[in-house]
């Protein structure tokens, strides 16, 4: 199997996966400081991708660009859909 195909379909994967794990534990258990924490970290490495996208020349741009919507994209979505899940579940428990 071509090597590339980890990086462009597993690596994704399973970033989002442990995205979504860990938004969905911490939002579920209401750890709220630790998922801001996380966040925050996101947030600091998607800002330091995007600018040095901006401060780059044309080649190095194209491996942030793939950083950016191959580990910071999937990574993120899992976090907000886990934490959402996460929420949404608590909510519905202790409202029985």
């Amino acid at each position: 199997m071509y090597n590339g195909i980890y990086f462009l379909l597993i690596v994704p994967a399973l970033l989002f996966l442990v995205g979504f794990v860990l938004g969905y534990k911490f939002m579920k258990g209401r750890l709220i400081v630790p998922f801001t924490v996380l966040a925050l970290i996101w947030l600091g490495f998607t800002l330091a991708v995007i600018f040095g996208i901006q401060q780059s020349v044309v080649a190095g741009s194209l491996g942030l660009g793939l950083c950016l919507y191959g580990i910071n994209a999937p990574s993120g979505i899992g976090l907000l859909i886990g934490g959402s899940v996460g929420w949404f579940k608590r909510e519905q428990k202790d409202s029985r």
